[in-house]
């Protein structure tokens, strides 16, 4: 359950971004986890709340944004929605697919107090 890493992750750079700007309370930590990034979602939020408590993410409302999957066919370069990374272009039916979005995993916005 990498999950878990991730959230320590998350608490750790959002800590650190506090401390930076000289704050103690966060109050919102917007995240992009894309529906590709291999995140299992109900893991990521058992994670958070348990980890959340006693730490700088405690009393912050936690928004996560989860952007679809989408892929470029190489070969005609249409753009079509994906659910996983095996498929082909809805278009001219290439394999030759290149991903771009849904991948993200990232701490997207940290609002302070």
């Amino acid at each position: 359950m990498h999950e878990l890493s991730i959230v320590l992750n998350i608490i750790e750079l959002v800590a650190m971004e506090a401390k930076k700007s000289g704050v103690e309370r966060v109050t919102e930590v917007r995240l992009e986890i894309g529906q590709l990034s291999g995140v299992e979602y109900d893991s990521l939020e058992f994670a958070l709340k348990n980890l959340a408590p006693g730490s700088i993410i405690e009393s912050a409302e936690i928004i996560i944004d989860k952007p679809v999957g989408t892929a470029r066919c190489v070969k005609c370069d249409y753009e079509f929605a994906i659910e996983n990374f095996i498929g082909s272009c809805n278009l001219c039916s290439s394999f030759d697919l290149e991903i771009i979005k849904g991948r993200e995993l990232r701490v997207k916005s940290i609002t302070i107090d």
